[in-house]
């Protein structure tokens, strides 16, 4: 017989052990690891979320900016004015037409290049190419206003490249002439 004090325990309390243990580990694996699971990917959510947050924060002054620019008090439509030639002797001011024109679009003038070798009897036209450095929506009121001239006849070439803080924009156009 074993002595009173031992540290020996009944085939019934063994097993008593190993059933509560098997519930407690039946409980944590059941219960708690799913919910653990779940409180992982929701923090994946919450931090997607915030960066996703801070993104549209960043950029919303962005397209505030591009929705100020494209909303205009103005009509939506583009001109269309009655085609005429440019008399030879205006060809020469055509220069100071395009900086007007680009100083009331707040453009800043790099150069305005009428193409001399354009200037033959027989053609009848005019090429000019005028370099200017500004904001896109500030190119697109120059655009507007180039197309207002009723003796344009039609863009060639119209180029972009970006520039300290702004755009340099090329536009390569034909005018007529009266012949």
């Amino acid at each position: 017989m074993a002595p009173k004090g031992s540290a020996i325990l009944p085939g019934q309390s063994i097993r008593h052990l190993f059933i509560c243990a098997g519930g407690i580990l039946g409980f944590i694996i059941l219960a708690i690891y799913p919910y653990h699971k779940s409180l992982v990917r929701l923090d994946k959510e919450i931090i997607k979320t915030e960066s996703q947050i801070q993104e549209q924060e960043l950029l919303f002054p962005i397209g505030k900016e591009l929705l100020k620019g494209v909303i205009e008090k103005e009509t939506w439509g583009l001109p269309f004015p009655e085609k005429s030639r440019l008399g030879r002797d205006k060809a020469a001011d055509i220069s100071v037409i395009f900086e007007k024109i680009a100083r009331k679009s707040n453009l800043e003038v790099i150069k305005i290049i009428p193409d001399i070798k354009s200037l033959t009897e027989q053609a009848g036209f005019l090429s000019v190419t005028a370099v200017v450095k500004g904001k896109i929506f500030s190119f697109r009121e120059f655009f507007i206003e180039i197309g207002k001239l009723p003796y344009l006849e039609h863009v060639e070439e119209i180029q972009i490249q970006p520039a300290e803080g702004v755009k340099e924009f090329r536009l390569k156009v034909w005018l007529a002439l009266k012949k």
